[in-house]
């Protein structure tokens, strides 16, 4: 009897163990919120004052220096923003209205030297800059203003770094690795992998948007392009946050695995030409939405209180006369999204109206904000950083 005893005890012990570890990397299906989308037929417009009270325009100063080539990454802080340059193979610093502070470019093979620059992210609890380099693969840590600190060897290539709960996170889509994510505590060699990755995204896996497939806004997420989950990043791994429903725009898998390998390459023309929702990119959560894009050219704006979706063509930007600029979704806890203007796009834009501003004046009430900038860019300036916030629900 006793020896029942213990054995029923310990059989307890290990079931409730049992359940709680497995309680912190799944989440049950009532806990992931679907987003339904009705991808609309006729060309739809967001029109900047129905969601948006207010603009900051940061135009990045242009020296010799702080020349930008391409912008990959972007993080934004209370007093920096940090933009990723793979084409330079660099990350430079700004402050917050557009100053330049610094750039960090090591290129080199040697001891904190790279050759070619993959991604980075700044961990804010740790107070360092994570640079992930592609060749050699390496991380290489930085302080918050661009010091050399300390660097770890990888043993492989990935896509994404991110910093989660003091753990630094790596993301691929590789037909080797098999898992989205792989974590990694500070100082160790240890990788701990995370949620397999489904079949038919490993048959297109080197199919990619050119987007970051992270971001850490209030919470932070992974997001892969033929994927209709949203993963929520946590220091034990990654799980399903959000499911994305687009109904009868949804991918067929069974037409996708059925594709032969040598039309692999076709697939932005195969899931137009079936009008799916496809390549999901640029995802980024405030307090009160959830903003991503998906092609063939689409932007959504999802509010969390009302649970509906809006589903966007084209932006018309009616508060500052600002133009078509291209969405970006950036690192960084605020109420806001971005855009990103080419300085020249901005300045042919009134070119072609003989410089005639006095509409403009009259009617977009943030005009002013564009026009005192005018005078201080030119065709060869950095680009122009538009944010817009949110009107508080």
């Amino acid at each position: 009897m006793y020896k029942l005893f213990l054995f029923i005890f310990w059989l307890q012990i290990f079931l409730f163990w049992g359940c709680k570890t497995e309680s912190k990397t799944t989440i049950a299906p009532k806990d992931i919120e679907v987003i339904n989308l009705q991808v609309p037929q006729e060309e739809n417009f967001l029109k900047s004052s129905d969601y948006f009270d207010s603009i900051k325009i940061v135009p990045l100063e242009t020296t010799e220096k702080s020349l930008i080539a391409s912008i990959n990454r972007l993080v934004v802080s209370h007093d920096y923003i940090y933009i990723l340059d793979r084409t330079s193979n660099s990350v430079l610093a700004f402050n917050n209205c557009g100053t330049f502070s610094f750039r960090i470019k090591s290129f080199g093979r040697g001891p904190a030297e790279y050759t070619q620059i993959g991604d980075f992210c700044v961990d804010f609890e740790n107070e360092r800059i994570v640079v992930y380099a592609h060749a050699p693969m390496k991380l290489l840590y930085y302080d918050l203003k661009g010091n050399f600190l300390a660097e770890d060897m990888l043993d492989d290539i990935y896509s994404n770094v991110m910093a989660v709960d003091g753990k630094i996170m790596l993301f691929d889509i590789d037909p080797i690795k098999k898992k989205y994510a792989w974590v990694k505590p500070y100082g160790s060699n240890s990788l701990k992998g995370s949620y397999e990755i489904p079949d038919f995204v490993l048959k297109f896996a080197y199919q990619r948007t050119g987007y970051p497939m992270v971001c850490k806004s209030n919470r932070p997420y992974f997001f892969s392009p033929l994927d209709y989950n949203i993963y929520l990043c946590t220091k034990d791994g990654i799980v399903p946050k959000y499911q994305l429903n687009f109904n009868e725009n949804s991918i067929d898998i069974n037409y996708l695995m059925s594709v032969n390998d040598n039309e692999i390459s076709k697939l932005f023309q195969l899931c137009s030409e079936k009008e799916f929702g496809f390549f999901i990119s640029n995802f980024r959560e405030t307090d009160d939405y959830v903003i991503f894009r998906f092609e063939p050219g689409k932007t959504v704006i999802y509010s969390k209180k009302s649970s509906t979706a809006e589903v966007f063509r084209w932006h018309r930007e009616d508060m500052a006369a600002l133009g078509m600029g291209m969405y970006f979704a950036h690192d960084g806890d605020d109420n806001n999204i971005l855009t990103i203007v080419e300085a020249q796009n901005l300045l042919t834009q009134f070119e072609r109206i003989g410089w005639n501003l006095e509409p403009y004046r009259n009617d977009f009430p943030h005009f002013q904000k564009v026009e005192n900038i005018l005078d201080s860019i030119s065709e060869n300036s950095n680009p122009i950083l538009v944010f817009f916030k949110f009107i508080s629900n």
